[in-house]
């Protein structure tokens, strides 16, 4: 949809497979042990798609 909107949205784009890959094996372990899996904070790498919504400040 991003691509669709003007100015051209600056976006985040974030590795999908990673993500899904990851959810997926969080969800496996919950069933395989639910009393004993912790909460985690984990981190999927992504890089930042500069659009026409941002300018240098200063």
């Amino acid at each position: 949809m991003a691509k669709m909107v003007s100015p051209k949205l600056t976006t985040w784009q974030q590795n999908s497979e990673e993500l899904g890959r990851i959810a997926a094996e969080q969800l496996i372990e919950r069933i395989e042990h639910p009393r004993t899996t912790l909460p985690r904070h984990i981190t999927v790498k992504g890089r930042l798609l500069e659009g026409e919504t941002v300018r240098q400040l200063g």
